[in-house]
């Protein structure tokens, strides 16, 4: 295993073990961070070298194997929402529009609302399936095993009984 897979696997097995300990309530405070490399730095910092005892033995860490450290961060970095800005502009005025001569353009202008349309139509009730219905088609026999012929001439039934034009058509006539 390279080492960066194994610095990986580390990683993760110190963020699933925070985790866990976080979901238990038994996290010593000190434990935090915005990112992943400061909420294992700060791990390390609380909990030293240790190493939970159910990590698999190729990926252990101990005082002479350490977790290397990562990648530092960004001190002052803070999460904020996508498409959030610090703008302070003043909020912008109105315009009116521009009406032309023409009744069509102005028409065409007036889009806002619109009175001409239909309420959409009420859909349907599907009708509810009844449980206790009985199954289209052969029923297994233990005593003939007439497994096979029971899944053929339902299939055939079902294809008669849904299409029986085309039926008619192309496969009652495949015996002369």
């Amino acid at each position: 295993m390279s080492g960066f897979l194994r610095q990986e696997f580390r990683e993760l097995e110190v963020l699933n073990y925070i985790t866990k300990l976080r979901f238990e309530g038994k996290l010593k405070p000190g434990v935090t961070g915005n990112t992943r490399y400061s909420l294992i730095k700060s791990f390390q910092q609380v909990y030293k070298d240790y190493c939970p005892q159910d990590v698999h033995s190729a990926i252990r860490w101990n005082k002479n194997d350490p977790i290397l450290a990562g990648e530092p961060d960004d001190e002052n970095f803070v999460w904020k929402k996508a498409g959030t800005e610090d703008n302070n502009t003043a909020p912008t005025k109105k315009r009116k529009r521009e009406h032309d001569t023409n009744t069509d353009d102005v028409l065409a202008l007036k889009n806002d609302v619109i009175s001409n349309i239909k309420p959409p139509r009420k859909k349907r009730k599907i009708k509810e399936v009844d449980l206790h219905d009985r199954v289209r088609g052969m029923t297994w026999n233990e005593n003939t095993w007439s497994c096979a012929y029971d899944s053929l001439l339902t299939i055939l039934s079902h294809a008669y009984l849904t299409s029986t034009r085309k039926w008619n058509e192309k496969v009652a006539n495949a015996n002369q």
